[in-house]
């Protein structure tokens, strides 16, 4: 699919074993990211969301959907569920929904989160991922996720899989 960097493999390996900082992961991740020109084959396109100022998963995700082949669409700060299914609604080649929670005070709003989907007429496409420091398992499934891991580098491996396999590929 995409082209293996030596620069990001090292870059993954770091992050994974726990030698690189969250935020130097991904501001590192961005700069090799963005300066590569060929090999860049896109096999998704995911819409990456957080909730109020949680910025830190959304961006963790985007950045790890990128290094796996995925165009992402990042949502503002404080955008709402309603306002996210809107945004994957109305481009119909978003074929992913990553939702990043950090605290459980966001819960409650993701608990109709399926049936919003349902409504909006668009979940038999996606995939949807929800995950988070306030997210385990039995959470992850009553929200309609289809896939979960306590790790973001678990879950971008699971998202890609499904993706791949929905294609196909």
């Amino acid at each position: 699919m995409r082209m293996s960097d030596p620069r990001l493999d090292a870059l993954m390996s770091e992050f994974e074993s726990g030698r690189v900082p969250l935020l130097q992961f991904i501001r590192s991740a961005k700069d090799i990211l963005d300066s590569m020109d060929e090999g860049l084959e896109i096999i998704g396109k995911a819409y990456v969301g957080s909730f109020g100022n949680h910025t830190e998963g959304r961006d963790l995700m985007s950045c790890l959907l990128r290094i796996s082949g995925f165009e992402t669409v990042v949502a503002d700060r404080h955008v709402s569920v309603e306002t996210m299914i809107k945004s994957c609604a109305e481009d119909p080649t978003i074929d992913v929904l990553c939702l990043s929670v950090q605290t459980t005070y966001d819960c409650p709003s993701l608990y109709d989160l399926e049936e919003l989907l349902e409504e909006a007429g668009i979940r038999d496409r996606l995939i949807v991922n929800v995950g988070g420091a306030a997210i385990n398992e039995f959470l992850a499934e009553k929200m309609g996720s289809d896939v979960f891991s306590r790790s973001a580098v678990e879950s971008t491996r699971l998202i890609k899989e499904k993706v791949l396999e929905r294609n196909g590929l």
